[in-house]
């Protein structure tokens, strides 16, 4: 869990929810839609527990050495900037990992979503495309229990 502008998130963990191979926009949506509460598995119909982060949640949420890299996310000139320029590291990233983008929610056209790297930098790019370094950090909101 991280919290993010006021807002606790859950992260997927280490699953089907937070892939080491690449795929579209499409197939990361899906995978977030039916991912099962506990991030372990795909279900046969949607669970509405996960979905996509936006692009301000994981902008705001970037590390470097373990602190936060104080990122902001500008909707109005489509640009993030950061105290410091985040790392591929732990507990967000695989350090390990060939994926080095993730996918957000976000959509910059019909034809284009957000993809943002492990140091910050945030671009459009066309959903279809599905390179093996591509994939995405399914999240869901923080529930005490109480809800």
């Amino acid at each position: 869990m991280r919290q993010i502008g006021g807002v606790e998130l859950v992260w997927a963990p280490a699953s089907l929810g937070w892939d080491e191979t690449g795929f579209s926009w499409f197939e990361a949506k899906r995978r977030c839609e039916y991912l099962t509460a506990d991030g372990g598995a795909l279900a046969a119909t949607p669970q509405g527990d996960c979905r996509l982060p936006a692009v301000d949640e994981v902008v705001w949420t970037m590390l470097w050495r373990g602190e936060n890299a104080g990122g902001k996310w500008d909707a109005g000139t489509r640009r993030a900037t950061h105290r410091t320029m985040p790392d591929k590291e732990a507990p967000l990233w695989n350090p390990y990992s060939q994926v080095i983008y993730w996918w957000t929610a976000d959509e910059a056209d019909p034809e284009r979503a957000y993809r943002i790297a492990y140091n910050g930098q945030v671009h459009a790019i066309r959903k279809s495309s599905r390179p093996a370094y591509m994939a995405c950090r399914c999240v869901k909101p923080f529930r005490t229990g109480l809800d």
